[in-house]
């Protein structure tokens, strides 16, 4: 018995798109992505059969044919959709691609790149602090700055949040993966993101907090401290949140300031909070500033 499908989405169409653009620049640069690849995981985020999904990679294939565009092997040039779809894709080929840049799609440069995976770390560190954000106010931002249309922003996250997952970075759960990336430009966004960690580990290190902020860190120890000995029930991240908002610096940040109280009284002899580990990673005007502080300002625990 055939299966019936309902009509295909102008989001789902656009994810085709995308993924037969994908497996175009793969073919290209070298890369590793399949058609086969392709059409199973454009089905499976559709819902829809692989036989549904090579119908319209095939009249993608056809129309970039039209236009005398470069097109992907695997797939022949036949439209093979209702009229309607074959509208929605012209339109989404004409609007969000500019079916003429196709010919000479702009490679992306190291400084796009790093753009992007600087955007992409933002969002991953506000995942995991819990920090509600809006994806496509983020890319919008980033095609903005890069001059670039959203719709190749969006693929290039999505092959970014793959090659993280390829080498067990962590990954924005809600930006989907997408193979078919060069070599090159995996070399290339492993590096930036191995540079961004660097810098952003340095600047953690050496950015020296004022005693006014390092007194709200401590404050904010012995909140945590009380919280852990009266056994009481509590999310130590909504902590840390709160210590963010307060000194205006990043979760992160406030995160290794707190680890770095625990490591000071914990040398002092004392109990350091379970719920972070001590850390030593601190300037050293910093460590003598909060020595100070914890002298002055005793933590019960």
């Amino acid at each position: 018995m055939e299966t019936s499908y309902a009509p295909w989405t102008r989001e789902h169409l656009a994810m085709a798109v995308d993924s037969y653009l994908a497996l175009l620049e793969s073919q290209k640069s070298g890369g590793v992505l399949t058609p086969e690849a392709v059409l199973r995981s454009v089905a499976s985020r559709t819902g829809r059969s692989q036989e549904d999904v090579r119908g319209v990679l095939n009249t993608v294939t056809w129309q970039m044919s039209k236009h005398n565009a470069p097109v992907c092997k695997g797939f022949r040039a036949q439209c093979e959709t209702d009229d309607k779809v074959l509208a929605t894709l012209e339109q989404i080929l004409a609007r969000d691609w500019k079916i003429d840049r196709v010919l000479h799609r702009k490679p992306w440069s190291r400084s796009e790149l790093k753009a992007a995976v600087a955007c992409y770390r933002e969002m991953c560190r506000d995942q995991q602090a819990g920090v509600p954000f809006d994806r496509t106010e983020r890319l919008s931002k980033l095609a903005d700055d890069l001059s670039r249309k959203f719709s190749a922003v969006r693929l290039r996250m999505n092959n970014i949040s793959w090659i993280m997952s390829q080498h067990g970075l962590p990954v924005v759960d809600c930006i989907p993966l997408l193979s078919g990336v060069g070599r090159k430009v995996v070399a290339v966004v492993l590096d930036v993101y191995a540079e961004l960690v660097a810098s952003e580990d340095e600047s953690a290190l050496q950015d020296l907090w004022s005693e006014e902020q390092l007194r709200s860190a401590l404050d904010a120890y012995k909140d945590i401290a009380e919280l852990e000995a009266s056994k009481s029930r509590f999310d130590v991240n909504d902590s840390i949140c709160a210590l963010s908002q307060e000194t205006g610096r990043r979760f992160s940040y406030c995160r290794l300031r707190l680890a770095n109280i625990a490591w000071l009284l914990q040398g002092k002899g004392r109990t350091p909070i379970a719920c972070i580990a001590p850390s030593s990673e601190m300037p050293q005007e910093t460590c003598e500033l909060l020595d100070r502080l914890c002298m002055a300002h005793p933590v019960a625990k």
